[in-house]
């Protein structure tokens, strides 16, 4: 399975919160690169009250993906003032058939600075849907999309 495209999906992070992810990534020789953005969404129960989706990040990924193309790793570091943090997500790329063309499932943990965010960690399922890379409504654009 081809790892170069445009991947959406779902996290759900152990303190309860849910987001939608949108992904964009390029491999080159089991190498990857590439953005994403989180947003994070209403719950699945009225444990936060009434929770808009809103603008969680944006960023640049880097990663790799096995050999054998099954198994991706996935990382984002960035600053938050002066500390550095680092997110990480580990996954398996398989057939999503007859759901999508293809997932990647896995967790995600924030391995420095989770003291600073609202997330330390949880599960993940990103999907490439049929149809190539469709074009999903977000209420923000990539860095690479947006225009001067």
């Amino acid at each position: 399975m081809k790892l170069s495209r445009n991947w959406e999906g779902k996290l759900v992070d152990v303190s309860g919160a849910n987001a939608r992810v949108r992904l964009s990534v390029q491999e080159e020789g089991g190498a990857l690169r590439g953005e994403f953005a989180v947003y994070f969404a209403q719950p699945d129960d009225d444990s936060c009250g009434d929770v808009s989706e809103r603008l969680a990040m944006i960023g640049g990924i880097t990663g790799r993906i096995d050999s054998d193309g099954s198994l991706v790793q996935l990382a984002s570091e960035f600053a938050l003032g002066e500390r550095r943090i680092l997110v990480e997500l580990r996954g398996r790329l398989i057939d999503a058939d007859p759901h999508a063309r293809s997932a990647i499932f896995g967790t995600y943990e924030v391995l420095d600075g989770a003291e600073l965010l609202t997330v330390e960690g949880g599960s993940c399922v990103l999907w490439h849907y049929a149809g190539t890379d469709r074009e999903v409504a977000w209420s923000t654009p990539f860095a690479s999309e947006q225009t001067a």
